[in-house]
């Protein structure tokens, strides 16, 4: 592990709105990476990048060694009495100046040092100093180490770790906890987590849509795509401060909400995007729909595949135009697009939009560089206009696997795209109702905004304080949650080896959402049987795709075992089994 120095003061033209005063100096973590490091909000820059870039210009930062990927923080300043963000957005009960490691995974203590544990979060007080968990002072040059979990970089190998000599910097300012993202806890060991996701409020009779359906009946509804816990804790406390206001007249969009969507866009995906780009939305469906219609006239096609998010084979039918649909096939371990045919339907002279989804829903596929170049040759070659359904790309699980925002690709791709995405899924906020688009192109752009007005209710006062809030100081709880999720497909895996006739043919890389091939089973309605049993799936023949179920795994874990015994019972009974 390697540690650089860095003076933190805002340059010219910086994201910061306020003076943080007299610069400061702090000890960050580096670490190793093959082939140079992936840029993050750091530089606010996105691509490859070379050790001296690292280094912010003006030489106040020393990089030792060759290539290192810096710990990326985000100060916020106000001495008055309460933390304001990067963006001038008040925090309430924080005095002083906070110093945040964003995704920067977990930092722990390497070894036990003066009855500190092996694996506890430190706090830093001043450049000099750790302080553990314990209040014990600890020297600077015990080793902290970061984990690159959701940021590693392909092929980065494995991390050298030299002995290194710290010298001890000039005194700071900051006195403050170092807020570190991970599946571990924040006060704690590696084992324990600072979020509760094996507990959840009781849903029945709360206007949810997903326990709503089976109110009064020993199901146990695991179908829409919203999940049971709780929204992150910064997420409560801004929707409960906007609600104790008292006044909700309609909505106004404000430079904080924009910068948000801005910097989280550009710190998760590396795309650089501006406000004006930005057009918000009730929900993502009428986006779906104000897409194809802005791009297409009645009567031309829309070219998407099955089984697929409902919608998308719904929109173009309402929208009077013709659905192109193609099947996803199952080929070499993955389910990808069958290239011939989607050729074929990008070639009719009628076809004018390309649905994608990605992450793919219900099969949770997260599609390689390599996938979309080909979709890329594809829209360019036949003039397609893409409305690219983004919305589950923060909910990555497959570690193998990274999001690529198709419009990030090329200049030309962004003209003719209209990327759609929102906090919803990730951080379980869609009854806030708060989506939005990002176009490039001013004249796309127009016609979408021209178009939405007619189908789109404006989005709320508490979605907007929800979305800025989840994208602000939710990362902690995002990083947790993904853990989790993991945690419980493990489970899923594990206890499908005792269910013969229920085939997951590739693991999810991405969301909640499972996707089982009961066909096998031999019953006439499976989804009815399944329901008789006690479990509320997703009917996969509503996805385009009979024959099978989706689950939403996005549950406590003793709420999923239960119902991964429930479909044991079910699947003894039926009269496909495999013996």
């Amino acid at each position: 592990m390697l540690f650089t120095q860095e003076e933190l003061r805002p340059a010219p033209g910086d994201m910061f709105r306020q003076d943080l005063g007299d610069a400061f100096r702090l000890i960050i973590a580096a670490i190793k990476l093959a082939g140079g490091v992936q840029r993050d909000w750091y530089e606010h820059r996105a691509g490859q990048v070379t050790p001296e870039d690292v280094v912010r210009k003006g030489g106040v930062g020393k990089v030792v060694g060759q290539e290192w990927a810096s710990l990326i923080f985000d100060t916020m300043d106000d001495p008055a009495g309460g933390a304001a963000g990067a963006e001038g957005t008040d925090r309430p009960g924080e005095g002083r100046l906070e110093v945040e490691a964003m995704g920067a995974g977990s930092v722990a203590f390497e070894d036990a040092f003066e009855g500190v544990t092996a694996g506890q979060a430190p706090r830093v007080v001043d450049a000099g100093k750790l302080v553990g968990p314990g209040g014990r002072e600890v020297q600077a040059s015990v080793i902290v180490h970061r984990l690159l979990r959701d940021r590693a970089v392909p092929g980065e190998g494995q991390v050298e770790e030299p002995t290194v000599e710290l010298s001890q910097p000039a005194s700071h300012k900051a006195v403050a906890d170092c807020v570190c993202p991970s599946s571990a806890s924040i006060q704690g060991s590696p084992q324990t987590m600072a979020f509760d996701f094996d507990s959840c409020p009781e849903r029945s009779g709360t206007d949810s849509t997903k326990w709503h359906k089976y109110a009064d009946k020993d199901i146990i509804p695991c179908w829409i795509a919203d999940m049971d816990f709780k929204a992150p804790p910064a997420v409560i406390e801004a929707v409960q401060a906007r609600a104790a206001h008292g006044v909700y007249g309609y909505p106004a969009q404000r430079d904080a909400v924009f910068a948000s969507i801005v910097n989280h866009v550009r710190r998760r995906h590396g795309w650089e995007i501006k406000p004006e780009w930005i057009t918000f939305m009730c929900s993502l469906v009428p986006g779906i729909h104000a897409a194809i219609r802005c791009a297409s006239k009645p009567g031309e096609s829309v070219v998407t595949t099955v089984p697929v998010y409902p919608p998308f084979m719904t929109a173009p039918v309402l929208s009077e135009r013709n659905p192109l649909k193609l099947e996803m096939v199952f080929e070499g371990g993955r389910w990808t697009f069958d290239w011939a045919k989607l050729e074929a339907a990008c070639a009719q002279p009628h076809a004018k939009v390309l649905l994608l989804c990605n992450p793919y829903n219900p099969l949770a596929r997260v599609f390689d560089r390599g996938e979309l170049d080909r979709i890329a040759a594809l829209v360019r070659k036949h003039e397609l206009t893409v409305c690219s359904d983004e919305i589950h790309c923060d909910l990555v699980l497959d570690p193998a696997a990274q999001h690529i925002v198709f419009a990030a690709m090329g200049e030309d791709l962004a003209a003719r795209t209209v990327t759609l995405m929102a906090a919803s899924k990730t951080f379980n906020i869609a009854g806030l109702t708060c989506g939005f688009a990002i176009i490039p192109d001013a004249g796309l752009r127009s016609r979408f905004r021209r178009i939405i007005q007619g189908l789109s209710l404006d989005q709320n006062v508490f979605g907007l304080a929800a979305t800025q809030a989840a994208f602000e100081h939710g990362e902690p709880w995002r990083l947790e949650c993904v853990d989790y999720l993991r945690g419980n497909l493990d489970l899923i895996e594990q206890e499908l080896k005792s269910m013969p006739g229920v085939v997951l043919r590739q693991r999810p890389q991405a969301s909640f959402l499972v996707w089982f091939d009961i066909t096998a089973l031999g019953f006439e309605d499976a989804h009815a049987e399944f329901e008789k049993g006690g479990i509320g799936f997703s009917n996969g023949a509503d996805f385009g795709g009979p024959g099978h179920v989706r689950l939403n795994f996005g549950c406590p874990r003793e709420r999923l075992r239960e119902i991964l015994r429930r479909m044991k019972v079910v699947v003894a009974r039926a009269p496909g089994r495999v013996k």
